[in-house]
């Protein structure tokens, strides 16, 4: 059952990314699929299906990983990095699983699903900027 917090925490992404859905997956987790995140220059889409996986113990349990719509590609040919496996189902759909992570200390009192969100959209500009 989803908390008043993560609730909340869903809208304001939804907000931001009004096409974005919540599916609630078994466990308790919820998966959050924002279909058209856009990307930087570097990619073979503008745009791509991003998922977080929201644990049922958030925000005690930190955010971690995310998905990448398995078509995606670098423009250059190079392969993407932190790549930890393909074919994770999250909301009924395929995806590859990006290893990202927040390393710094963990605040349950500040972290937000829209901030780690945004440190996706780091993490693509980070790889254009390393090619």
């Amino acid at each position: 059952m989803r908390t008043d917090r993560i609730n909340r925490e869903i809208a304001a992404v939804t907000d931001k990314y009004p096409d974005a859905n919540a599916v609630d997956e078994p466990g308790g987790s919820v998966g959050l699929v924002i279909p058209k995140f856009p990307l930087p220059a570097g990619f073979t889409s503008e745009m791509a299906r991003i998922a977080v996986r929201i644990p049922a113990l958030y925000p005690t349990e930190k955010l971690d990983l995310f998905w990448l719509d398995p078509a995606v590609a670098c423009r250059d040919g190079a392969q993407l990095p932190n790549v930890m496996t393909h074919g994770v189902t999250i909301a009924g759909e395929q995806w590859t699983q990006i290893s990202w992570h927040d390393n710094g200390p963990h605040d349950p009192n500040r972290v937000s699903v829209l901030g780690f969100v945004h440190s996706i959209k780091q993490w693509f500009a980070g790889q254009v900027g390393s090619a």
